[in-house]
């Protein structure tokens, strides 16, 4: 199956999965619009809606426009997709508005993590395919083992369901994501400073942003400042990444 092909799969799943979370989102911030509770819609609802758009769009313009056969052409449309992915951290909050049970505070958690360092560890490899400037061997084995092992991993951090905030902050978890996220950001940066080549520091500044802005939004434990931030930088990446994907 060729790039192109996998990327019209996976913008596929993510469109599904856009969808859902953008209604689920629309009903959440109505409800609190109408109780007036308009903090709660600035700090969760409004940055996790930039998150979703911020991944949802690049990955269109990638399946409408991006024709590239390299293997890296296929591992971004799957971080855009584990991006999205990781907003379901909201799912279990419909319960307290509309009283309709979509999914549990652990399995939110549990998921959720693992779809963050799934995420990561997607850029991490698309980082090295584009310092290699070719195909590594049985990449798609190594991506699927990755997974694989993520899920594990946010499997076995203990979850507090009494305490559901601090189970995005556990600091193993974090230490270990923020790891893998400088890694395939320096291994980007790396592959310019090989080659001078104008398109991988573009890659370099598109990751960058958009790896730091679902970093600031998700692990933020809704301060309104890095919140803020994440957003300014998921936006300024979804923007790169169109303009980008084109000549990629």
């Amino acid at each position: 199956m060729t790039s192109n092909s996998n990327t019209k799969i996976i913008s596929t799943i993510q469109l599904c999965s856009s969808i859902l979370v953008v209604v689920i989102l629309g009903l959440m911030g109505y409800a609190l619009y109408n109780a007036g509770d308009y903090l709660f819609i600035y700090l969760e609802i409004l940055p996790k809606l930039v998150l979703v758009l911020s991944a949802l769009v690049p990955s269109i313009v990638l399946r409408v426009r991006h024709q590239s056969e390299a293997v890296e052409g296929s591992l971004i449309p799957l971080f855009l997709l584990f991006i999205t992915l990781e907003t379901f951290t909201i799912l279990p909050a419909f319960y307290d508005y509309y009283g309709i049970y979509i999914v549990s505070y652990y399995l939110s958690s549990t998921l959720t993590r693992g779809f963050m360092l799934s995420a990561a560890m997607s850029l991490l490899f698309g980082s090295i395919l584009n310092l290699q400037s070719d195909s590594i061997s049985r990449i798609n084995i190594y991506v699927f083992i990755s997974i694989v092992a993520s899920f594990i991993v946010s499997f076995i951090i203990p979850v507090d369901e009494l305490n559901p905030n601090k189970n995005y902050h556990n600091i193993f978890f974090t230490i270990t994501l923020l790891i893998l996220i400088i890694l395939a950001n320096a291994t980007y940066l790396l592959a310019f400073l090989k080659t001078r080549e104008l398109y991988k520091i573009k890659r370099f500044l598109t990751c960058f942003f958009l790896s730091i802005g679902q970093f600031l939004i998700l692990l933020s434990n809704n301060y309104a400042i890095t919140n803020i931030f994440g957003m300014i930088f998921c936006i300024t990446g979804a923007i790169m990444l169109c303009i980008v994907s084109p000549d990629g």
